[in-house]
């Protein structure tokens, strides 16, 4: 509960959004998938980042991200997992910690975290390298292949609290939205290429299967002739001879 008021008063009831340079992306921005055929696969790592073109402060931040498959796209791929993101954090050690909500049968991801918790700073800086949000994995289904885009979801007027934009940030003074991402307009930050691995046909496998018989076969009969050559010339010449007459 503490978490939530606190969340309310930097994030509500403040003047509408000023136009800012706090950029939202992902590393990678392509994240490539090797999908299985049969079963389930997990992906590596996705972070989301920010940064900033001129000298902004972040008191708190708040995402909302949707999984939509792109053109030919096949399966499907949802959040399985969503961490603070590895060090450099945007608040270090002073964020009172992620907190992430995956919905929708895992194809949205809310997540939140605000500075603070050691009571003196309130508000970090946005450095101009990319610096972490959030950790993410994903799951993709069985046979699933192709391009999903990971989107940033806004929402209303930033200074609502009944339809607040979902994904922006706060400076402590002015909600400020992320660079491009307004009201009515989705922003693809990222994107997740499954490639489904192939899987040999029946066909080639028993051709394979022959080749392999064949091989020990041609094998055997040579060791055995080699065997035979052997045994003739460990025998006296003279036996040689009239054997071989």
């Amino acid at each position: 509960m503490k978490k939530l008021i606190l969340c309310m008063a930097l994030l509500g009831f403040l003047p509408a959004h000023i136009w800012a340079g706090v950029m939202l992306g992902t590393t990678p921005d392509q994240l490539f998938v090797n999908s299985n055929a049969s079963s389930t696969t997990l992906s590596g790592t996705m972070d989301v980042m920010v940064t900033s073109n001129a000298s902004d402060m972040m008191a708190a931040w708040t995402v909302q991200l949707q999984i939509t498959p792109l053109a030919g796209a096949t399966g499907t791929l949802m959040f399985q997992t969503a961490t603070q993101g590895p060090s450099p954090y945007i608040f270090g050690t002073n964020g009172f910690g992620v907190s992430a909500t995956i919905t929708n049968s895992g194809s949205q991801l809310a997540a939140n975290d605000f500075d603070g918790l050691d009571g003196v700073n309130f508000s970090a800086t946005v450095p101009a390298t990319p610096t972490n949000l959030l950790a993410i994995t994903y799951l993709a289904s069985a046979g699933a292949s192709g391009k999903f885009g990971i989107f940033a979801v806004p929402g209303g007027p930033v200074n609502s609290v009944t339809n607040p934009a979902l994904t922006y940030w706060n400076d402590g003074a002015n909600n400020q939205s992320f660079n491009s991402v307004t009201p009515g307009s989705n922003l693809q930050i990222g994107e997740v290429d499954l490639t489904l691995a192939s899987v040999p046909e029946p066909s080639t496998l028993t051709l394979l299967g022959i080749g392999i018989a064949g091989i020990a076969a041609w094998g055997w009969r040579r060791n055995k002739v080699s065997a035979a050559f052997s045994a003739i010339k460990s025998l006296p010449r003279a036996l040689v001879c009239v054997f071989l007459a």
